[in-house]
């Protein structure tokens, strides 16, 4: 395979730790977080075997 062929990586969080923010909004601490570097298809298969075709072209639910 060709470098500019091989499936991206994305760096992703696998276990978020949320932090409630003073006005009441949570944010993910980054730091505190668990992350991977996960392929790009491994990804869009999971979303597909989940949602379906449908809702991943037309976005949204195609319940």
């Amino acid at each position: 395979m060709k470098d500019q062929e091989k499936d991206p990586i994305l760096h992703l969080p696998v276990t978020g730790y949320m932090e409630k923010q003073p006005d009441g909004s949570y944010k993910l601490n980054e730091e505190k977080s668990e992350w991977a570097d996960i392929p790009a298809s491994t990804v869009a298969a999971f979303l597909i075997e989940k949602f379906g075709w449908d809702a991943i072209l037309k976005g949204g639910d195609a319940r």
